[in-house]
């Protein structure tokens, strides 16, 4: 038997109408009984002007090759300060430190985190910060230094995280993304810190 239009229609409107009923009851069952938050930019301006096509033709290559030209900060549009490793050794074995004044925040996830990260670094998942950052705040507030990391490399967690640390009160002046990340931490031989699985 053929479906009319109006019947294909009519499951269409249903199906709208059970999955409005899901949505809204799972948000009602949340645990944190908080909504889901939809707020969060996740296209920076580096993004935009990374796919942004140049104005003007490249020139032509000449026969000497031209040094490569140093990467600008990504997260230099945020008014944060890029980090290597050389400050953040210094950082890492500064008294403030252990005064909470300088503070080592990983943006990445759980699993990486649990795996390998600066020791007494703060968990805030760039993805997940609404879940993370309440708690985390109560130590980054106070802090002179807040030192953002991620795995490194291309990795952009800790400049959108820098990003959602602005929006939360949090001064760009003092947020320093370390461009090198655990990546380079641990390529450095610096003491790592790991979660050993639960039994």
């Amino acid at each position: 038997m053929a479906k009319t239009a109006a019947q294909t229609l009519a499951e269409i409107v249903a199906l709208m109408i059970v999955s409005a009923a899901v949505g809204l009851g799972v948000n009602t069952a949340r645990q944190d009984k908080q909504a889901v938050a939809l707020k969060r930019n996740y296209f920076s301006r580096a993004d935009i002007a990374r796919i942004t096509p140049p104005a003007e033709p490249p020139a032509e290559a000449s026969s000497q090759a031209a040094p490569a030209a140093p990467t600008a900060f990504a997260g230099a549009h945020l008014g944060v300060h890029a980090a290597q490793f050389d400050e953040v050794r210094a950082w890492f074995e500064d008294p403030k430190l252990a005064a909470g004044l300088h503070v080592f925040v990983d943006a990445r996830d759980q699993g990486l985190f649990d795996s390998g990260r600066i020791p007494g670094a703060l968990l805030v998942d760039h993805y997940r910060s609404d879940q993370y950052l309440p708690e985390a705040l109560n130590f980054i507030l106070p802090a002179e230094r807040v030192i953002v990391y991620c795995h490194g490399g291309d990795c952009e967690d800790s400049i959108f995280l820098s990003q959602t640390l602005i929006e939360n009160g949090i001064e760009p002046e003092r947020i320093y993304v370390f461009e090198g990340g655990y990546e380079a931490w641990e390529a450095k031989g610096m003491p790592v810190e790991k979660t050993e699985p639960q039994s």
